[in-house]
């Protein structure tokens, strides 16, 4: 008796968040209610970051405080700074803001739900070399 499987569906990438500034928190698993249980006994959700559910291309479900990276983990040594940089949109664009990301709309700005004037960032160092 053959055992027939179905190919298993590729997951696009829908999210534009960096995974690529810090050690933090991570919990992998088949099943996603089982990956957040480790994610919150590897004091994910006591830190205090935001996390994101992603899944990888054997199936795992994978949920990761957005401070988490592989990147990082190879030897990326971003240090994250307590300054904020305030950034004007491109000419005949604003900014919109959802979930604590921002995007870039076209058309001048005008008070409107999600708008903001001007976007703020977080700034980030590393060693030079």
């Amino acid at each position: 008796m053959e055992l027939l499987m179905k190919p298993k569906k590729k997951i696009k990438a829908r999210s534009k968040v960096d995974y690529s500034t810090g050690p933090a928190y991570q919990g992998k698993s088949m099943n996603r209610q089982v990956a957040d249980k480790k994610y919150d006994a590897a004091g994910g959700n006591k830190s205090g970051l935001k996390s994101k559910l992603t899944m990888d291309s054997e199936g795992n479900y994978i949920r990761r405080s957005v401070d988490s990276s592989p990147a990082y983990k190879k030897g990326g040594k971003l240090k994250m700074l307590s300054k904020t940089r305030s950034v004007d949109p491109p000419k005949g664009f604003h900014w919109m803001q959802k979930n604590g990301e921002y995007y870039l709309m076209k058309g001048d700005y005008k008070p409107h739900p999600g708008a903001v004037a001007k976007a703020s960032f977080k700034l980030v160092d590393h060693p030079k070399g």
